[in-house]
């Protein structure tokens, strides 16, 4: 959720984008009541957008902002990045879709939405998930049984002490030199008591099993952090509460490639900055990310950077 993108997922993707010939990419968000929104740039502004967010309207999206509070910017969570499949390129965007032709290569990438301070932006639907995942982690409330008949939609009466709380947040509204002082507090006090109440069980779920997506994100970070090790698939999968072939099919729409091939881009992109920063040679870069035969990693190497190890790094330093 919602945080600054290190220096090697930044690499990664754009060696992606790179190697797929990407022409657009797809900023993707919700608003306040869940509904898919889309903003449809071409490749070449995504780099400032990953450090500097992307400007749209917040007044024009149903329930985001009023017109004097409208300045909103979207920061891609890159570790949900992928290439969309070719059948669906065209079509996906909900906005700037006519610049995208039937041949063009087209990505996506699940944004947060912040405001002109870099503050998330309370309106939306993933800031509040990763409210309710910290306040749960800080409850330190256990985990439902296996056996545990979750429901997607959970419907309970609501009580007198989560309805006086609502109440309070709705009368702030009459004093609003109190919100930013009060609200915070009431709306982490209605968390609190979704969590602790009927509702919790099911909100727990989430939370310790995650959705599909969730777990290929940690795995995919797991990988960022050990793509040096020998890949075992089984425990990949393990990991992720999913059958082998689930995971593998789970992993191919949100990364765009297999397993195998997400932790041989990683590893080809740490040797070319071995080698560009730390001026090591082709195989001792090799050797240090997990490769046992420079044979391999020099054919690997071509063929994603396009040339040999010291052809493609003599490139990089001679260019402006």
């Amino acid at each position: 959720m919602s945080r600054q993108a290190n220096q090697a997922e930044v690499d990664a993707v754009l060696t992606t984008i790179e190697a797929k010939h990407v022409r657009f990419v797809n900023l993707e968000f919700t608003d306040v009541i869940g509904m898919a929104k889309c903003v449809t740039i071409p490749v070449e502004q995504f780099p400032d957008c990953i450090s500097r967010g992307k400007w749209f309207d917040g007044s024009a999206i149903e329930g985001f902002a009023r017109v004097a509070e409208s300045d909103m910017y979207l920061f891609p969570d890159l570790v949900t990045f992928t290439i969309l499949p070719d059948t669906v390129r065209p079509y996906v965007g909900m906005a700037n879709t006519d610049m995208v032709s039937d041949n063009d290569v087209v990505a996506r990438v699940i944004c947060d939405v912040r405001t002109p301070d870099g503050e998330r932006f309370d309106g939306d639907p993933r800031a509040t998930l990763f409210h309710a995942l910290q306040v749960a982690e800080e409850m330190g409330l256990p985990r439902p049984p296996k056996q545990f008949a979750y429901r997607p939609i959970s419907l309970e009466p609501v009580d007198g002490a989560l309805f006086d709380a609502l109440a309070r947040l709705v009368r702030l509204i009459a004093e609003p030199a109190l919100i930013s002082a009060l609200a915070p507090l009431i709306r982490r006090e209605i968390t609190i008591r979704l969590l602790a109440g009927p509702h919790g069980p099911h909100l727990l779920h989430v939370v310790a099993a995650g959705s599909p997506s969730q777990q290929i994100a940690k795995v995919m970070s797991w990988l960022k952090l050990n793509f040096h090790r020998t890949l075992r698939m089984d425990e990949l999968a393990t990991g992720a509460h999913m059958s082998p072939s689930t995971f593998r099919q789970h992993f191919r729409d949100i990364a765009g490639m297999s397993p195998l091939q997400y932790q041989k881009q990683l590893r080809l992109q740490e040797a070319r900055q071995l080698m560009l920063n730390e001026k090591l040679d082709a195989s001792v870069a090799g050797m240090r990310v997990g490769y046992e035969s420079v044979s391999q990693f020099s054919r690997e190497y071509s063929r994603l950077f396009g040339a040999p190890p010291q052809r493609d790094i003599r490139r990089l330093r001679l260019s402006p």
